[in-house]
């Protein structure tokens, strides 16, 4: 019994006992779901006492007892079996770095940012773009910055700004609210034309449009004149939805329906007044083969090595 206890005391464990608890024990509940101060076992069924004052140390000592591999056996398992967001062995050696204050941390912050823009600044060309991505999230619409330019034959598109654009009462996702975010200016990508237009005047500087954003409306005005086949397919239940935004929601959801009507019974006639007449799988089947054709081009899009002719090709064709 001695040797036992040592052996405990001892224990290089680097695993927390609450850690240990939460994948090895559940709280053990009466018939009507009352608790009953007790704990058991998931793996072996063993209940032991368990009061909220008294730590874990009953629960550890069984199942350093009795679950000899624990530790193996915690490994390998998920992070929400352990509850951490980390696997466990990662997580202990990080808790032997040294503690920092709050000023240390801001100010190893500040450096380090100070020294990415000055990297930045010494590679930046003469002439550059800017990519702006808009993002809204509830009731707030941010707006992210980025900077193109070609360094040593190889595109480079860093992070400028990532931050709200309405920052007081008087703001609004009008073109000078946009300008005031990119004051630095150049020319700009995006995806609202209006804004984009007139944000192009105020900083003097082309625009270029963003083609991926041309096509995506192109086929939405495509798709219009066949809504009301692709509503007959379309199911709340169905793994395969599509989406107001993204037609190509639209390309998933027609294979997919296609491929499950193969096995729907012909003879079923209840299931025959449910599902689409002839005509409309043919209209369906010919929409699928254009969209294949605008799936290719979709593809094509965002190559890297695509000139703004190569792009206007691509749509015009």
């Amino acid at each position: 019994m001695s040797d036992a206890l040592v052996t405990t005391l001892r224990s290089t464990t680097k695993l927390s006992p609450k850690q240990i608890l939460a994948l090895y024990f559940k709280p053990f509940l009466a018939k009507e779901g009352d608790p009953t101060g007790m704990q058991i076992c998931k793996a072996c069924g063993t209940t032991r006492k368990n009061a909220p004052t008294t730590g874990y140390t009953n629960l550890v000592s069984h199942v350093r007892s009795e679950h000899c591999r624990f530790e193996a056996e915690m490994e390998a398992s998920s992070t929400a079996a352990t509850e951490t967001l980390l696997p466990w062995v990662r997580q202990k050696a990080y808790t032997n770095l040294p503690p920092v204050c709050e000023e240390t941390i801001t100010h190893d912050m500040e450096n380090v940012t100070k020294a990415v823009e000055r990297r930045m600044g010494d590679e930046l060309p003469e002439k550059f773009g800017i990519v702006l991505d808009g993002w809204t999230r509830g009731s707030e619409h941010y707006l992210a910055v980025f900077v193109c330019y070609e360094l040593i034959g190889v595109r480079q598109a860093p992070l400028l700004s990532m931050a709200p654009i309405i920052n007081g009462p008087n703001d609004s996702l009008n073109p000078e609210s946009h300008m005031a975010a990119v004051s630095a200016g150049g020319p700009s990508f995006g995806d609202n034309y209006a804004v984009n237009k007139r944000l192009a005047r105020l900083l003097g500087l082309p625009l270029v449009g963003c083609a991926s954003h041309r096509l995506n409306l192109a086929v939405k005005s495509f798709i219009a004149p066949h809504e009301e086949e692709l509503e007959q397919i379309e199911d709340p239940l169905h793994p395969k939805l599509r989406q107001a935004t993204r037609w190509g929601s639209i390309y998933t959801m027609l294979p997919r329906y296609f491929k499950l009507r193969e096995f729907f019974s012909a003879d079923d006639e209840e299931l025959a007044v449910e599902m689409p007449s002839l005509a409309v799988n043919r209209k369906l089947k010919t929409l699928l083969e254009q969209l294949g054709d605008v799936q290719s081009v979709s593809m094509k899009l965002p190559s890297e090595d695509l000139s703004l002719l190569d792009a206007r090709d691509l749509l015009n064709g």
